[in-house]
Parts: C-alpha cells; structure tokens; sequence
C-alpha cells in the first residue's frame, strides 16, 4: 500500500493484479518497486553508452537500406543500440556491398572503439529459391489489375521472348531454372499466394507444361517482380541457385560474418552453403561466415531439429512462414516451437518481419506491434530484426531507439517465462 500511495500506476497495478491470480506476491512486488523506481528515478537515470548496448543480451537486427545507410545515420543506430546490420541481397547491386561493408565497420570504430567494434556483426541474406513474376507493363503504372473471379493465364517467358512482362490476364515468370520447375510442377487446384499472401490464385486447368490457367480467388494489383508462393510445393532442384553462387562469392569478399539461407527446407541445404564456400575459399586455414538458417517453409518445420543441428544460427521468416503455409493463422505457433527447439539446441534464434511495420511511416508503434515484440523475447528470442523500417523508413534511428526500449523492457522480465 506503501508503494501504490508513492505512485498512481502502481496502484493501479495492485488492483488489476489480485493474488488469487497464482501471481507470487514477491513478482508483484518487484513489479511495484520497479514502477515506483521508474517514475521517481527518470530524471536521474543515465543513458546507456554504446558499449553497454552493444552488451545487452538480446541483440537488434537492422536492416541496411537508402534511409539509413549514410555515414551519419550508421553512427547513430550504433549509438541507439543496433548490434548487427542486416543486407539483403535480393537487392544487391554491383559494387555497392563492397563499399557498404568497410563503412559499417569504420562506424562500429568510430562509435565503439577498436575492442567494441568488433562485437558489431554484419549479416547477409542468400535470396534462395524465391519465384517472383516479371515486369509490368508501362501502361499499368499501379500493377496489373487482378479482379476476383476472373481466369488469367500463369506462364513462362518463351525463349522467343523472354523479357515478356505481365499484363492483363497474363502472369509471366521468367525462364529460370527453378521458375521452370515450378510452373511445370503445377497441378489443378493447387494455389499460389501473390505479393506476401495479399492475392490468391487457384490453378483450374494445366494448358501446357509451362502454361496453366488459374482463378482468381482474392484480388488486387499485381506489381513487377512481386513474389509467388505455393504451399506444398516440394523443391526440385538444390537450394542455391547462380544468383545465389554470385552473391556468395561477393559476400566473402566483403567478409560478412553470418550468411543466412532462403527458403531452407532440410540440413542438406545448409550443408550445400558450407560446401560452396569452401569450393570459393579451399585453403586451407580460410575462416568462413556462420551459416543461420531461415526458417519459412513447412518442410523446415518438419525438419527442424536437424536443421537446427546443421546450422549455427536460425531466424524466424514470418512473412513467407505464413505464405508457405497458405495461412498466417499457423505463424505464432512455429514461432514459439522454433524459438523452443532453438533453445534446447543451444542456437541462436533471430525473429524477423513486420515487427513494428507501422513504423515504417509512422513515428510510433502499434501497441500490438509492441506485445508482439515483447512476446518474441519472453519467448526465448537472442534477436529481433527490423527490415523495411530502417532500409527505408521515415525515421530509422528513432525506430531503433524505440526498438531498443522495447526488447530491454521485455528482457527485464522474461526470466518470469522462460524455465
């Protein structure tokens, strides 16, 4: 009674809390006091430097992209608490992480010092087997129109014509080794979930091998090179494709520290990472990335613990988790059962996308962006991951700031959840 009388919230706390609830009253307590030192305290707290964010436990994960990968802006998320910086190479563009790279690490010395910046870790995506349409026509500026109901033709490019680009009622995907497997694949009534699950497709009837036709079940407008998922579709071929192979040989030449694989479906596929690279690099005293497996497919659930074994790293992809699955209903569960499984295996887990997406033109986050956060690191999360908020958000460094706020809070308290 004595803490509530010193601060209002705390009681409200104590009415909202009743003991019958199985809450032990020293949790309570400490709760009460952490309150009551928070709101009498704030005036005299000091600020964290760097250094010691740089040596919180739960590690944060930012996205490199055009609003943020100034000079200034890499001091500044360094000062807010970023700890890995992330590339994605499905963007990759000649030269440009070659440059990137060494301006990372020269603001990690600059901000941390020489011994600090060496905690600071760059992390590099492989694309994986992704299926993504092709270009749009010029004369739909806004994506091609894609009405619920209607049947549009889903093909390859030709070898006649292979920049075909889509258009109304045609979807065209480049002739890549894997797209070709795809679409060959296709059997009627199997679906195929447009631009992160926000359309849907249902193929009706299988014109050719490499052209099928498909309802349209749930529709909007479908923009250049948007990604296509197929639940329950097994991969062919292996899980590095030439694209693949070129950014993996620009990664190690960068000496990026954690290369994380696309679309993993089974230890074989991290295995195939670690054999390329030591194809690239065979002498034999070359030190190699760490291999993170992403985890977004329904196989790799399947296959978890031997993934998990096989790998030095796991993050949770939720975006195409819930697109695999055909149903983003099935993405909390995986993730808890991943972050769980990574525990008992002793390997570190990332949770990654759409963490605080609002962020991306707002100044705050949903508080349910907020619960979700939180939830990710009393579940057991060693990092959490921002992409489009920092590559392209309005204001990245304060997006990590309030990032930062969020993770340390949770972290406080998730010895509470975690046995």
């Amino acid at each position: 009674s004595c803490l509530a009388q010193r601060v209002p919230s705390a009681a409200i706390l104590c009415r909202t809390l009743p003991a019958s609830d199985g809450i032990e009253t020293e949790v309570v307590l400490a709760t009460l006091r952490d309150l009551v030192e928070e709101q009498t305290n704030q005036q005299n707290d000091p600020q964290s430097t760097p250094l010691e964010l740089a040596n919180r436990r739960v590690k944060i994960i930012a996205t490199l992209g055009p609003a943020c990968w100034d000079d200034d802006k890499l001091d500044a998320l360094l000062r807010v608490g970023v700890n890995i910086f992330r590339l994605n190479s499905a963007h990759r563009r000649d030269g440009q992480f070659e440059a990137l790279v060494p301006r990372v690490r020269a603001a990690a010395e600059r901000v941390l010092g020489r011994e600090g910046a060496n905690k600071v870790k760059v992390m590099a995506d492989l694309q994986g087997v992704k299926y993504r349409c092709a270009e749009v026509d010029a004369a739909f500026p806004d994506g091609v129109p894609l009405a619920a109901g209607e049947t549009v033709t889903l093909a390859l490019a030709s070898e006649a014509d292979k920049e075909a680009v889509c258009k109304k009622g045609h979807i065209v995907l480049a002739r890549t080794r894997d797209q070709i497997d795809m679409v060959t694949s296709l059997e009627e009534d199997m679906k195929l979930l447009l631009d992160d699950a926000t359309m849907r497709l249902r193929v009706v009837k299988a014109d050719t091998p490499e052209s099928k036709t498909c309802k349209v079940e749930v529709g909007g407008n479908l923009k250049p090179r948007k990604g296509i998922n197929v639940p329950g579709l097994d991969r062919k071929g292996p899980g590095l494709t030439d694209k693949d192979m070129e950014d993996l040989e620009c990664l190690l030449n960068c000496g990026v520290d954690i290369i994380a694989m696309s679309f993993v479906e089974k230890p074989a596929d991290v295995e195939e990472v670690r054999e390329a690279m030591k194809r690239m690099r065979p002498a034999a005293d070359a030190v190699f990335p760490k291999v993170f497996a992403k985890i977004e497919k329904p196989q790799a659930i399947t296959n978890i613990d031997d993934i998990l074994k096989a790998s030095d790293g796991a993050m949770v992809e939720r975006g195409d988790l819930g697109s695999e699955f055909g149903n983003p209903l099935a993405v909390p569960f995986y993730q808890k059962l991943t972050l769980k499984k990574a525990r008992q295996h002793g390997v570190f887990c990332i949770v990654a996308t759409q963490l605080i997406e609002h962020m991306i033109r707002h100044l705050t986050p949903k508080c349910a962006e907020v619960g979700d956060v939180a939830n990710a690191v009393f579940d057991g999360a060693d990092a959490v991951m921002l992409s489009g908020e920092t590559a392209m958000g309005v204001d990245p460094v304060n997006c990590v700031k309030t990032f930062r706020a969020i993770v340390d809070e949770a972290d406080e308290k998730r010895y509470m959840f975690l046995s």
